[in-house]
């Protein structure tokens, strides 16, 4: 249950909110509070082809801004409609557009760092990339890779191959929670590290991508339009819901309640279980994620 203690959202912000889980299995259970933000659907797959595989289908996202040592820091959740072993097949791009023009001016990429030339970690991670000198970056690489070679000189050493590295592109690197056997992860940034609008508003595209051959599509987008970006408010109350808990554990059999702050926006709440009930085929909603309805009400 989902309680905001006012009358009604017109007099709710800054409101308590409380909420209340209940864990009716033999296992502990953990759950993630977020600002909802869409629903996607499932990509289509006429043929039915067992080689072909719809790894990384995004089926929902959420997002919120918590305190992390002190810092103030935007989370985004990425949850696909089936579960895998690891995240090795699926990257997380958020892309997010600064000055209104419908194209990225940063991108958060959730993926081991190993896959961004220049970095050699095996974690997962979320890197924060200036797309314009990321750009750059590729389309110098390109041109020293396809001109002539040059002629040796005597004397003098060898020219060097280029080398691909965009470190110079990283704005920031923060961690990743990339759940096994589940459908969930989470990317991270410090909001100071992000180019907000003027307005102070965060316009984003999430997207995830198949690192796969076989995949039946290798990119998914939340919202297929490319002009529809979704405008996040990232001040510290800005969403619907704030002051909230990085995770809540409940007990086998146990029912716990936590308290947080009705934000200005107006989003749901939306929870995510990774290690709820997953489905693996099928057409069914599988059990780790679920969006909560708001009851205003002053008193129990």
């Amino acid at each position: 249950s989902l309680f905001v203690r006012s009358t009604s959202a017109a007099d709710s912000q800054g409101a308590v909110v409380d909420l209340t889980l209940t864990n009716k299995s033999v296992n502990s259970g953990e759950a993630y509070p977020f600002n909802f933000l869409g629903r996607g659907i499932r990509k289509p797959d006429p043929t039915l082809d067992p080689f072909r595989t719809k790894v990384c289908d995004l089926a929902e996202s959420g997002y919120r801004v918590i305190q992390k040592n002190g810092v103030p820091t935007l989370q985004i959740a990425a949850k696909v409609f089936e579960p895998m072993t690891t995240w090795d097949l699926c990257d997380v791009s958020v892309m997010i557009d600064s000055d209104g023009d419908f194209s990225a001016d940063q991108e958060l990429a959730g993926t081991k760092q190993d896959r961004v030339e220049g970095l050699t970690g095996s974690n997962y991670a979320s890197i924060l990339l200036d797309v314009k000198t990321a750009r750059q970056i590729r389309r110098d690489y390109d041109t020293a890779v396809t001109a002539p070679p040059a002629t040796p000189v005597p004397g003098e050493p060898t020219p060097k191959a280029p080398i691909l590295d965009f470190t110079p592109s990283i704005e920031a690197l923060s961690p990743m929670l990339a759940f096994e056997h589940s459908t969930l992860a989470i990317l991270e940034v410090p909001v100071s590290d992000l180019k907000l609008k003027a307005s102070g508003a965060l316009a984003i595209r999430i997207a995830t991508s198949a690192q796969s051959g076989s995949a039946i599509e290798p990119d998914d987008f939340l919202n297929k339009d490319p002009k529809t970006w979704k405008a996040l408010n990232v001040s510290v109350r800005g969403a619907g819901f704030a002051d909230l808990p990085e995770k809540i554990t409940v007990a086998p059999g146990q029912t716990t309640t936590v308290s947080f702050t009705k934000g200005a926006g107006s989003d749901s709440l939306w929870l995510a279980y990774p290690n709820g009930k997953p489905v693996v085929g099928g057409f069914n909603r599988d059990e780790q994620s679920q969006l909560v309805r708001t009851v205003y009400k002053l008193e129990d």
